[in-house]
């Protein structure tokens, strides 16, 4: 099965391809909950102390994104 998103204006799209036959599987992603009281505030929180990635996180996933770039089938 392949998979990619889809941006069209507003919605964004979930797309599966299955290999067997070739359809075009979709369905529409719901909308993000709005936040209120204390999990809006702890939201905000954890926002503002933002840590940065290690130098070895950066490289995991830099060496994951190549690797994937590599097997992909659908553009970008």
């Amino acid at each position: 099965m392949t998979v990619s998103f889809v941006v069209d204006g507003k919605r964004t799209i979930f797309v599966a391809r299955n290999q067997l036959n070739g359809r075009i599987m979709a369905r529409p992603i719901k909308e993000t909950p709005i936040l209120y009281g204390k999990d809006a505030e702890r939201f905000v929180r954890d926002m503002k102390n933002v840590k940065p990635a290690s130098e070895e996180e950066r490289k995991r996933v830099r060496a994951s994104y190549e690797k994937i770039k590599k097997i992909a089938t659908f553009m970008m």
